[in-house]
């Protein structure tokens, strides 16, 4: 099967249960595999869930995807058409969010 159709399919179902499901160890399973896929579209949008509905504030895992795959999509060719300078000012917004956050512990 090819990643294109993995994106539109099995990336967007995975997106849609852990949309449903935000608390469930079983999203990472679905982050890990748009990953291994490089499905940045809905994997980003996976991290960003999975760091806002994290419950403990010590792990900084969720964090670190989430802003490494939007940086990662503001790069890619799978940026939606437009959106390149949006995903790279919320990496930006990110990155000062983690160092806040850190800079109080």
């Amino acid at each position: 099967m090819q990643d294109v159709d993995f994106s539109e399919t099995f990336g967007t179902l995975r997106l849609r249960w852990v949309k449903a499901n935000p608390k469930s160890t079983a999203g990472v399973s679905c982050l890990q595999t748009c990953v291994l896929h490089w499905d940045l579209v809905n994997a980003q949008q996976i991290a960003a869930i999975l760091d806002k509905s994290s419950t403990n504030s010590n792990d900084r895992r969720f964090m670190f995807w989430s802003i490494t795959l939007t940086f990662l999509l503001s790069i890619s060719p799978q940026c939606p058409e437009g959106k390149q300078k949006l995903y790279s000012l919320l990496a930006l917004k990110q990155l000062e969010r983690a160092a806040e956050t850190t800079a109080k512990v």
